[in-house]
């Protein structure tokens, strides 16, 4: 049960968290081309857009394999009532 909640987790998660990394790695080059500029601030609000578009781009996309997911979780959390 435990184990298919991870793989779950890690489905949905992996992609926005690498793609939020990407972003901080571009705001760096930013900030260090451009040192004048507080681009921290005015990345803020974009890197949370981004999260939020990713996040639901992967929900959608991976819809049939999070229902299946969930129908083992459920099997599995039956099975161990039972």
């Amino acid at each position: 049960f435990l184990t298919s909640c991870f793989v779950l987790a890690l489905l949905l998660f992996a992609p926005v968290i690498l793609i939020i990394w990407c972003v901080d790695v571009a705001t760096g080059a930013v900030s260090k081309a451009m040192p004048q500029m507080n681009i921290y601030f005015v990345m803020l609000p974009f890197k949370i857009a981004i999260g939020l578009i990713v996040l639901a781009a992967m929900i959608k996309s991976s819809g049939e394999s999070i229902r299946r997911i969930f129908e083992l979780m459920f099997q599995q959390l039956h099975g161990m009532v039972s």
